[in-house]
């Protein structure tokens, strides 16, 4: 599978599912599944190293605009191309050695490989498993449209 080392926190940020545009200085054709790894360094204390934390899909590759900022976890900067990642599924961590740009990795995804993510709403605390009378969808990674 084609892999990405980002340091931290953007690698956990990406698989708990609140980071879901990628920005890099180059623009990618790569459409598909794409495996999100940790770098070892800089060490962040809690967050995992030179692990394989997600698997994504890449559906589209454009230049960064205002609006993707909330989404991308940072400001615009000169150049920046955004990723639009989607389908996110955190996996159980394994050890990978990272390499620049794209790389492979022996694997394929499985379904025990991927780890439920509970969010919950942080004006109602609805969950996807207990959603607010009437129904709700989420619009930010904690907030959901009832609350907005």
């Amino acid at each position: 599978m084609k892999a990405i080392s980002l340091h931290q926190p953007w690698a956990s940020l990406i698989a708990e599912g609140d980071k879901t545009i990628e920005t890099r200085r180059w623009s990618t054709e790569y459409r598909g599944e794409l495996l999100i790894v940790s770098t070892k360094r800089p060490v962040v204390t809690s967050l995992p190293a030179g692990m394989a934390l997600a698997v994504v899909n890449v559906a589209d590759c454009r230049p960064m605009t205002e609006a993707d900022c909330q989404a991308a976890c940072c400001e615009i900067y000169p150049g920046a191309f955004a990723w639009m990642l989607t389908n996110i599924r955190k996996i159980k961590p394994f050890a990978v050695r990272g390499s620049q740009g794209f790389y492979e990795v022996d694997y394929e995804i499985k379904d025990e490989d991927v780890l439920k993510v509970t969010r919950v709403c942080r004006v109602c605390g609805c969950t996807e498993e207990r959603a607010c009378w009437g129904g709700c969808f989420w619009v930010e990674a904690d907030m959901c449209n009832a609350c907005v």
